[in-house]
Parts: structure tokens; sequence; C-alpha cells
């Protein structure tokens, strides 16, 4: 569901240090190589990679779409085009037993299909003649949820069959029909990207704009009689929704940058009554959310953004309904999908590198998530240079660590992984190295804070190991 134009590979895990990463097929990615859309099917036992690649390795039957299972890669037919064009998914899920995909496709291994198709394990389907715009020409499915036994379909098109549905419809099985005829939808150029249903109501969002002093821009709710707003002016333009923790959780683009009544930066959440900012949102003015999961008791959210809630965070969090934790991913452009499969998160995004080691086409990591760096601990500002100014050795250390600095510090403390100082030394301007006893620290990771006279900082990252 998740839409900007990065090149994309496909990413899993978090492993110790951030390090661990591991491919899980050697086999490339080829064309456009990105990633927009991934979906675990349980009853299958596989993971659906979705975007707008040409192929894998040298089967170009894999396009747009492949279905990783029991350790290789399987094609469903011959793949999907878009005119003479690769497809390019947007959103997939699961209905009925069969496969749903959506976005900008015009067939399926030769059936017309105009912006969705079906796959029941051996062929694909159109739906009745698909999404379409006002023109007639192919719409595209952006989002897909199954509520009350019915396939919601969110987008930008305006008709299904005869009807005008202005971005919303839904599909029994057989037939499609409009979602109490949706009113807030611009033909040019709006987008619905995602409905849920929260407290028995049901919540719309994406680029449309019923009306701020309505609240109604980028989100709408319908209340069982009418289509009402969502606090005093809504949130600006949102791409996806999470039920987390008993509330509702809106991301994408909007930030209080943007308008100071917007509820957070790129995320908020509503309980019913009230929007919160999520421990201050997620961080740089355009570095939006693009998809979120619930997963093992948190909240992950993808983007392009670059702290959350003030911690350094490169694309991806985690949240626990407190504070935001980050995974300290390193990767060279922004993540647009996640999903878990087999107990692992997997995340499509657009690096060429992570953490500085080259992964050919998807990776994966058995580790634990016990190694995030949370709240207070990776919001020290770093204000001294990422360069040789400071060094902590040996790494992994066992009874000593010795700071080595370039300027005159202060003070030093060690933070644990949950921001807790655990040692602390107060200096005397002291340039050079600086010896701390690290006897009676268990093993695990630690975070060495070093504080100059006037206040500048800098963390650097160690591990104590027995």
């Amino acid at each position: 569901m998740r839409w900007m134009s990065f090149y994309f590979f496909l990413l899993t895990g978090y492993g110790a240090l951030a390090q661990n990463w591991q491919p899980v097929s050697e086999e490339q990615f080829f064309g456009q190589k990105a990633i927009y859309t991934l979906h675990s099917d349980t009853d299958l036992d596989g993971l659906y990679v979705g975007g707008d690649f040409d192929g894998i390795g040298n089967n170009s039957s894999l396009r747009s779409i492949a279905l990783w299972k029991e350790g290789q890669w399987h094609a469903l037919a011959n793949g999907l085009n878009s005119y003479q064009f690769t497809a390019s998914l947007r959103d997939m899920t699961t209905y009925n037993g069969n496969l749903y995909v959506g976005g900008f496709l015009t067939d399926a291994d030769g059936v017309v299909c105009n912006g969705i198709a079906r796959w029941n394990g051996a062929q694909w389907s159109a739906l009745d003649g698909g999404v379409t715009h006002s023109d007639g020409d192919p719409g595209q499915a952006w989002g897909m949820r199954v509520i009350e036994d019915e396939l919601y379909v969110c987008g930008r098109f305006v008709h299904v069959g005869d009807l005008t549905v202005n971005g919303l419809a839904k599909w029994n099985g057989t037939s499609w029909s409009a979602v109490h005829d949706f009113p807030f939808f611009d033909v040019e150029g709006d987008v619905v990207h995602d409905c849920i249903v929260y407290n028995d109501e049901l919540f719309v969002i994406g680029d449309f704009n019923g009306g701020p002093a309505n609240g109604m821009s980028g989100i709408a709710r319908w209340n069982g009689t009418e289509w009402v707003g969502v606090g005093p002016v809504g949130v600006g333009q949102a791409i996806c929704m999470e039920i987390y923790q008993n509330k509702l959780y809106v991301a994408g683009y909007f930030t209080s940058e943007m308008n100071p009544i917007y509820p957070g930066r790129h995320i908020a959440s509503w309980d019913g009554s009230n929007w919160d900012n999520v421990g201050g949102g997620l961080g740089n003015p355009n570095g939006p959310v693009y998809d979120m999961l619930v997963h093992d008791d948190k909240l992950y959210a993808v983007g392009s953004f670059m702290n959350a809630g003030g911690t350094p965070a490169q694309f991806i969090a985690t949240w626990d309904g407190h504070e935001w934790c980050d995974l300290e991913t390193v990767v060279s452009n922004g993540l647009l999908a996640i999903e878990a499969f087999q107990d692992t998160v997997y995340i499509g995004g657009g690096p060429v590198s992570l953490n500085g080691s080259d992964l050919m086409s998807i990776a994966k990591s058995g580790e634990p998530a016990e190694n995030e760096i949370c709240g207070t601990l990776a919001s020290v500002q770093r204000e001294l240079t990422e360069n040789s100014n400071l060094t902590v050795y040996p790494n992994p250390a066992s009874t000593h660590i010795t700071v080595n600095s370039k300027v005159a510090l202060q003070q030093v403390r060690v933070l644990d992984v949950r921001g807790r100082m655990v040692l602390e030394q107060t200096l005397k301007q002291v340039q050079g190295e600086v010896r701390l006893n690290t006897n009676d620290l268990p093993s695990g990771i630690y975070m060495l804070e070093a504080i100059t006279q006037n206040g500048a900082r800098a963390v650097r990252k160690f591990v104590v190991e027995r």
C-alpha cells in the first residue's frame, strides 16, 4: 500500500548490533526493483512480495509479484503488467481463500483486470471490470481490508462497474457495491489510502479534503448515520492505520510544521475522543511514515524519518505505548512495507546496503529485538562530529573500557539499553585517555556518553562480553 518511488531491496528483522543480517536468497531482483507491499499467507505458509520489479534471478515470470515459500521463489503464472510495462503493486490481502492484489496494473497473465486482480492458486481472474476512472481508463487499488466478510477496496478510482464510488468500494466475492456513498473525492487527483473499523465506526484516510473546519482533512468516519470528522481539523495527508492497545494509530505525511493544529508529526493516536502525538512523533518534517505493523506487543513504523520522539532512528522504530525505540538499522533510502512472517519482521525498502553490507535481494535476522535503543538513551544530542574525536576500546570489552578524546571532556557516563545511567565519572577537562572499570556491568550493549565543558555531547556504543 505504500507508494513513494524508491529503488528497494527487501530486508528483515533486527540482529545483535544490527549487523547480523543474512541473505535469504542469492537471486537478485532486476528492473526497477521497487518493493511496495508484503503479505504473509498463514494458510499457505508463504510470503508474497509485490512491487514493480521485472523478475528475480533469471526468472522473468516473477514479474511484479513472487511467493517465497520453502526456501525458493514461486511464480504466479507469468506475473502482472500495466499496459506494455511492468505492473506496480501497492497492496495485497487474502479474502475467501484467494489472493487479491491492487495497484497500477491492467492485466494479469493476459487477463484484463483494471487495477485489481484475484489469484486462486492456479490462475488469475478479474473482478467484474475492476476499478476505473471517470473516463473509463483503469484505476488503481491502493489499499484493501477484509471487514465483516467483505473486501473493502480503497484507491484512486471513480467507478466500479456502473457505480460511482469515489475511491472507496466493497466486493462480496461476486459483485461490487458502494460504501455509504463516500462523498470526499476529487477525481483529478485524490486517493483513499486505507480504511478500518474502530469502536464500531468505519474510518477512512487518504489524500482528500472533506473540510478542515469539519475535522475531515485526510480522514473521515462513518458513525452509522453520516460521515463526520475526527478531531478539530483531521490529520492532513494520511497513508496507513493500525489499532494498537485499544487506540487507532494514523500515520502519513502530516506534521505540526505543516499545520500547528495537526495532532502529531507523521503519526498520531485517537482514543475515541482525543488525539495524542505518540511521544513526540516521527521526525524530520519531510520524513513520512508509509506502513505500520502490530507484532510481538509492539507497534512498528517504517518510512523515511530520521528520529522517533527525539530518539535517532533511521527509517524504522517501535512504540510500546510509552516510548519509542530505535532498531539501529542503517539503510541508504527509506522503507515502505513491513510484515511479520514465521515470527520474523520483514521490511521492504530502498537500501543498496544495510549497515555497510551489500544485500542481494532479501535478508533476514533471527536475533531477538532486545537490543533496541530506547527513550532517553538515544535522544542524546550528537553535537560532536562522528570522526575520530572520540573512540572507545576495547570493543567488545570485559573488565574495562578506555575513552580516547581529542577534545577536553568534563564528564563521561555509561547508559544501558533502557537509558539508565550505570556508570558516571566527572573529570577536570581531560584530553586524551580516560579508563572506566566495567567489572560490575553484566554482558550486554551500552552507550558511552561524553560531555564537554560547553555542553557538546557525543555517544559511542560498546559491548560488554564475559
